[in-house]
């Protein structure tokens, strides 16, 4: 798994490039690396591209993460529906929203961040 994190202060936004294999422990490493930013530089809007993904974790592997996952974060995932992981990301935002937490699925990098930056 390849997940770049990278800030774009012009936008206010943490971007996360997410690619191959993405594994539980990645993506938990991933969230406290956003969480550890959101203290520091009081950013809370995160756009992860999920376009290049090939695989994600087990639905029990995500449940366990996204059921925990910080409601203080706004977070747009872009997916392509014809991507490999595209199931795997509308559960995603299904289990984080239904625990209140703020993730919407997205197909145009255009419409993520209209909506990250409402």
């Amino acid at each position: 798994m390849s997940e770049t994190i990278t800030l774009n202060d012009a936008m206010g936004i943490i971007e996360i490039e997410s690619s191959g294999t993405v594994t539980k422990e990645g993506i938990a490493s991933s969230i406290d690396a956003v969480i550890r930013i959101k203290r520091e530089r009081g950013i809370d809007r995160v756009l992860v591209d999920t376009r290049a993904q090939e695989a994600m974790p087990s639905v029990t592997g995500i449940f366990e993460l996204f059921s925990q996952f910080p409601r203080d974060l706004k977070v747009a995932l872009l997916v392509d529906r014809d991507q490999p992981t595209s199931r795997d990301n509308a559960f995603v935002e299904t289990v984080s929203v239904n625990r209140g937490a703020r993730i919407r699925t997205f197909s145009s990098r255009e419409d993520a961040l209209s909506w990250l930056t409402t």
